[in-house]
């Protein structure tokens, strides 16, 4: 039926209030055929935010439809569409149709949202997305720009490596100048500042996600203001809340990946439940 009204004129119209279209509501539905469908016709869509500034990303994510996200990041979009962005390093820069790190009003990521629905593989998939990135800081230059070098006393300091990249050229410049980054930002906060993506995956105790994460890079002594006093008088970090848990497996997850309870946060959360064990392994890490 849809392939059908396409072909009779359908047009994509997105919702006047709530800004839903149709291939968000076909992504939060699950219904994959037709989200290729749409895709295909109406491309520009996969960047269509509604009022909560959701994308498709983030309702295909929030209702575990793996096959569609996968199928949203990996699909091979047309350059009229591709939106510009540059890393965390400002080196780097990259095109996209969409945010990939865009949050919604309540400051959610579509990371953030797998790692709360517990969601091993769309964490994976979000942490192994890579896309191709050229240089920002580096000028290529052709062949004839270059000079041959001088080969007078003055020039006789000149390196291998120099005077093999007068000779090189401009498309082996062009490939130095590219590699593939991953997109993700694994540290991104909510709005609120409370909590990242790894800290909701360390207090609902998923420990594979963490440990995904960790081994993706990261960062596991952020502070995060502590959502029960967001005055930002108190603070939270991802041991103090694997140590509220009592999760011992979790702390020394986080302890092999760096953690360190610098406030001793952790500690005195875990004198307040009489936790010797992780009071014992805390203490440990002082004295060395």
């Amino acid at each position: 039926m849809v392939k059908h009204l396409i072909e009779c004129g359908a047009r994509a119209f997105i919702h006047p209030v709530t800004k839903y279209s149709p291939l968000y509501i076909a992504a939060y539905n699950g219904n994959k055929d037709i989200v290729e469908i749409l895709v295909k016709k109406f491309p520009v869509l996969v960047n269509a935010q509604t009022v909560e500034k959701w994308l498709p990303l983030h309702a295909a994510c929030f209702n575990g439809h793996t096959a569609i996200l996968e199928f949203l990041l990996k699909n091979k979009y047309s350059d009229d569409i591709l939106l510009h962005f540059t890393d965390q390093t400002g080196c780097w820069k990259y095109n996209l149709p969409f945010d990939i790190n865009q949050r919604d009003l309540s400051g959610q990521s579509i990371l953030y949202l797998a790692c709360c629905a517990g969601n091993l593989r769309m964490v994976d998939l979000l942490l192994e997305f890579r896309v191709k990135a050229t240089l920002t800081t580096r000028q290529v230059t052709s062949p004839e720009e270059n000079e041959l070098p001088n080969m007078s006393s003055k020039s006789r300091g000149v390196g291998l490596h120099s005077l093999i990249s007068k000779f090189q050229s401009k498309e082996e410049l062009l490939k130095s100048n590219e590699t593939w980054v991953k997109p993700v930002d694994l540290d991104l906060f909510n709005v609120q500042g409370t909590e990242t993506a790894l800290y909701v995956a360390v207090k609902n105790r998923h420990h594979a996600i963490a440990s995904h994460m960790l081994a993706a890079g990261a960062l596991p002594n952020l502070t995060m203001r502590n959502p029960e006093n967001l005055s930002g008088s108190l603070e939270s970090t991802c041991l103090l809340e694997a140590a509220k848990n009592r999760d011992m497996g979790m702390i020394d997850l986080l302890l092999r990946y760096g953690a360190r309870d610098h406030q001793n946060l952790a500690l005195c959360a875990s004198a307040l439940t009489d936790d010797f064990l992780i009071m014992s392994k805390l203490l440990t890490l002082k004295a060395r």
